[in-house]
C-alpha cells in the first residue's frame, strides 16, 4: 500500500507516513469511502505526477524578467534559477567582450552599468525563491559575503534539491498550466 500524500510504499501496520508524515488511518478511512482504486499522488522523489518544475529556457528568463522581477516571496525551483542565470551569465560574458572590443567611452560604459542594473535585482529575487524552495531564509545570502568559502557555500545552496512538499514560503511551483 502506498501513502495518499507522498506516494511512498508503506509498511503494515503503520499509523504514520515515515516520509511525509500523513496519518495513514485517517487517509484509508477518506480514501475506502471514496474510492476502491487510489492512484499515487506523486512520483517516487515525492514530486506531483506531471508535475512541470521550470519553463522552456528562454521563457522562464522572460518571466523572471517581467513578471517575477521584485517578486521575493514564493519559491523558484533549480531549473528556475539556473535557467535563469545562464542566460543571464550569458548576456553578461557577451556584454563584457563587447565593451572589450569597443574603444572605451561614457556610452559604452553607461549601457554596461545599466545592464547590470537591469540583471541585479531579478538575480537577487531568484537566489532568495531559491532559498525558499529549500526551506531556508534570504538571510542565507549574507554566506556569498564571505570571500572564496561564501561562492562554493552559494553553488551549493542554489545546486540542492526542491523540497516536493509545501513549506512556510508556500508550495512547490507547477508551470504545467503557465501562459508567457
Amino acid at each position: 500500500m502506498n501513502c495518499q500524500n507522498c506516494g511512498k510504499e508503506l509498511e503494515a501496520g503503520q499509523a504514520f507516513c515515515s516520509h511525509c508524515g500523513q496519518d495513514v488511518a485517517a487517509a484509508e478511512t477518506s480514501v475506502a469511502a471514496t474510492s476502491t482504486n487510489a492512484v499515487p499522488a506523486a512520483d517516487a522523489d515525492g514530486y506531483p505526477l506531471h508535475w512541470v518544475g521550470s519553463l522552456p529556457i528562454w521563457e522562464n528568463f522572460k518571466m523572471c524578467m517581467t513578471k517575477k522581477f521584485f517578486t521575493i516571496q514564493g519559491r523558484a525551483t533549480r531549473g528556475e534559477y539556473w535557467k535563469f542565470s545562464l542566460v543571464h551569465y550569458v548576456i553578461v560574458i557577451v556584454a563584457a567582450l563587447i565593451g572589450s572590443v569597443m574603444e572605451s567611452s561614457k556610452i559604452v560604459e553607461s549601457v554596461l552599468s545599466l545592464l547590470s542594473l537591469a540583471l541585479f535585482m531579478p538575480s537577487l529575487a531568484v537566489m532568495v525563491r531559491r532559498l525558499h524552495d529549500t526551506n531556508r531564509s534570504a538571510w542565507w545570502l549574507v554566506l556569498i559575503l564571505i570571500p572564496f568559502i561564501g561562492t562554493i557555500a552559494g553553488i551549493v545552496l542554489m545546486l540542492l534539491k526542491s523540497n516536493p512538499l509545501p513549506n512556510k514560503y508556500g508550495s512547490l511551483p507547477d508551470y504545467s498550466n503557465y501562459q508567457g
